[in-house]
């Protein structure tokens, strides 16, 4: 499986755009700690993010949505030659929000990691999770997850199988992210362990740091 001209960066909230350097057969992921960003410029975010941050019930709650959000604009700000305050989005039917002007994106966050995928041409999903909680692996898939990824999860060797399970659960919603469908698009229609031949998605893993797991998805 071929794959993208993939580029990784890890922001430390600079974002000097003069080492940004874009070719169009590129995706290029961001990550960030947002623990790492004790002085976030939040005033780019438009009124219906503050809207949703003011919903969130818990203070550190907030201050990653914001802290993440904030993120996005500052990237994509980047590619737009913009101000990140001016960024208008829109959302598609399922709600995946995007730019009428702009390259395609999305963005993830979980815990105190972010991250953000970027790509003129293809369709991105990017999502991240924390791997230090408590879950029922065997539960969840069986209930949300095609059948061949609970047997490939079961032939995993028990010490892998927390790895895999995160492995599993990121590469499809980076799937169902990047087709814009959300849940909606049904959960476990298709294995993402073993994808089939000839799936419309390329999956790739991102090195997101300890405790963490993260999958990239293109169409």
């Amino acid at each position: 499986m071929a794959s993208p001209n993939l580029r990784e960066t890890v922001s430390e909230h600079s974002f000097d755009s003069s080492d940004l350097h874009y070719d169009l057969s590129e995706v290029h992921v961001w990550l960030a700690d947002l623990s790492a960003w004790q002085d976030p410029d939040i005033s780019c975010l438009d009124e219906e993010e503050r809207s949703r941050s003011a919903r969130l019930r818990f203070d550190a709650d907030r201050g990653r949505y914001e802290r993440s959000h904030a993120f996005l604009r500052h990237v994509l700000a980047q590619y737009t030659g913009t101000d990140p305050g001016v960024l208008v989005f829109k959302s598609a039917e399922h709600g995946k929000p995007f730019l009428l002007r702009g390259p395609r994106f999305n963005l993830s966050h979980a815990g105190e990691r972010a991250a953000v995928a970027v790509a003129a041409r293809e369709e991105v999903g990017v999502d991240i999770e924390s791997t230090v909680r408590r879950v029922d692996p065997e539960e969840i898939l069986t209930r949300f997850f095609h059948p061949a990824d609970l047997a490939a999860w079961r032939a995993t060797p028990r010490a892998e199988r927390v790895d895999r399970f995160f492995e599993a659960w990121t590469r499809q919603e980076a799937v169902l992210k990047a087709l814009g469908t959300g849940i909606a698009g049904g959960l476990g229609r298709s294995p993402v362990l073993n994808p089939p031949a000839g799936a419309p998605w390329r999956l790739y893993p991102i090195e997101a740091g300890p405790g963490y797991k993260a999958t990239l998805a293109v169409l």
